[in-house]
C-alpha cells in the first residue's frame, strides 16, 4: 500500500486581493486562484502545518515552511508516514538545495524553478505530495520546470462562507489531474486576513479504497 500511495504521489495520479474589497471587479474562480498563486510566488511567508491522511494510506506530519527572497526556502517535518516515523528537510539558500529524510538525502544545485514547484505542488495537490518524496529520498517534483503543465486543475469553483458573521475567506473546489489523468477532488480556504492558505482537504480514489489528506497552515 505505501509503495502504491509513493507511486501515486510522484506522478501517476500583480498581488493578491480578498473578494470582499469594496469595488473589486468580479472574477472568474479560474482567475482568483491564478492570482493566489501568484501572491504565493512572490511573497515571504512562513507556515506551520499539521497534515494527515486517513483510509487507504494514513500519515500524520507536523513542521514549518519558510518562503523567503531569492529561491531561498526552509522546511522541516516530523511523524509518521505509514507505520514508519520520519524526520524530514529541504533547505535552500538560493544557490544549493539539500535534503532529505536523514538516512537518504540529496544534496544539489538549487533551480530557479523551485519555489513554483513547492507552490503549485501544495495549491493544486497539498504538500503531502511532496512531503513523500523527502521520505524517499528525492528532491521536489518537477523542480526543474513544467510543474505547471503536469499537474491541473479542473472544474474550479469559488464561495465565500455561508454564514454571515464568518470571516470572508476565500474557498476554492476543483478536480485534480496529475498527468492528464483524474487523480482527486480538493477543497482550499485561504484566510482573508493573512492571503494565504488555510486549510486544505482532499479526497482520492485508490482500488483499494478512499485516502482523505486534511493539512491545516498558520502563519507564525
Amino acid at each position: 500500500m505505501r509503495k502504491q500511495f509513493i507511486i501515486f504521489l510522484f506522478g501517476v495520479a500583480g498581488c493578491f486581493a480578498s473578494p470582499a474589497d469594496a469595488g473589486a471587479p468580479a472574477r472568474t474562480p479560474e482567475a482568483r486562484f491564478q492570482a493566489l498563486e501568484t501572491y504565493l510566488l512572490q511573497q515571504p511567508y512562513r507556515l506551520r502545518f499539521a497534515i494527515g491522511s486517513s483510509g487507504a494510506f494514513t500519515a500524520a506530519l507536523n513542521g514549518t515552511l519558510e518562503m523567503r527572497a531569492d529561491n531561498t526556502i526552509h522546511l522541516t517535518a516530523t511523524g509518521h508516514f505509514g507505520d514508519a516515523p520520519v524526520t524530514l528537510t529541504l533547505d535552500s539558500d538560493g544557490k544549493t538545495l539539500r535534503g532529505g529524510n536523514g538516512e537518504k538525502s540529496f544534496e544539489i544545485a538549487a533551480p530557479p524553478q523551485l519555489r513554483e514547484a513547492l507552490v503549485i505542488g501544495l495549491t493544486r495537490m497539498g504538500l503531502l505530495h511532496n512531503l513523500a518524496r523527502l521520505v524517499a529520498g528525492k528532491a521536489p517534483d518537477h523542480m526543474a520546470g513544467g510543474v505547471r503543465e503536469w499537474v491541473r486543475v479542473s472544474n474550479m469553483q469559488h464561495r465565500l462562507p455561508l454564514a454571515a458573521d464568518a470571516p470572508p475567506d476565500d474557498i476554492f473546489m476543483f478536480d485534480i489531474e496529475v498527468a492528464n489523468q483524474p487523480a482527486g477532488t480538493a477543497r482550499l480556504v485561504v484566510d482573508a486576513t493573512t492571503r494565504l492558505p488555510r486549510e486544505r482537504t482532499q479526497t482520492v480514489e485508490f482500488e483499494t479504497g478512499s485516502m482523505k489528506v486534511t493539512e491545516r497552515y498558520r502563519v507564525y
